[in-house]
């Protein structure tokens, strides 16, 4: 399928006024976030097992997929590539608040993952607001296109008085030639 999906937003907003939807109305989108999860949890299954085969099944093969922290775009052959190379501990993915939208054979589906990851005995969780748009390819639903935004938490403050912090005065080495002095 050619690169529909270069300009999303403008792609969203004129199938909104020009695709009539499945129940016949013209440009009402049609709500199908039950259809989605499943979609959107077996693909973040097959990521964590590095099931290149099930996951290739489930991306277009002109994926776009914008990687959340720096905005730099993948391919299919190059996220397949990345997934493969998982390495004990896995991460663990859950979606939730999925909200999903269908305009003709193209649907937009919205929601937040967050991202476990083992570490010492305990859990880094990191969450991401995520957009996918899914095109149906010969009556099944394939992502074409990924987008996602960091959900950074704000850190909460903690008060410390001064005879507490005595025990971290001092000089340390944080790396080669970088001396930090901490008073």
């Amino acid at each position: 399928m050619h690169r529909v999906f270069e300009g999303l937003a403008w792609s969203v907003i004129i199938t909104l006024g020009a695709v009539p939807n499945s129940a016949g109305g013209q440009g009402a989108p049609v709500a199908l976030g039950g259809t989605f999860r499943p979609l959107l949890d077996a693909e973040y299954s097959a990521t964590v097992r590095g099931d290149t085969a099930a996951l290739g099944a489930m991306l277009a093969d002109d994926l776009v997929w914008i990687v959340g922290t720096n905005g730099g775009e993948m391919t299919k052959t190059q996220l397949l590539n990345a997934a493969a190379q998982f390495h004990a501990p896995a991460p663990r993915f859950t979606v939730d608040s999925v909200r999903a939208e269908r305009f003709g054979n193209v649907a937009t589906v919205e929601y937040r993952r967050t991202d476990h990851r083992p570490m010492g005995s305990g859990d880094f969780a990191t969450s991401w607001k995520a957009l996918d748009v899914f095109a149906l390819h010969k009556g099944r639903w394939l992502v074409e296109r990924h987008t996602q935004i960091w959900l950074v938490s704000p850190v909460t403050p903690t008060s410390l008085d001064s005879a507490s912090m005595n025990a971290f005065v001092g000089r340390y080495q944080i790396g080669p030639g970088y001396v930090d002095d901490v008073h």
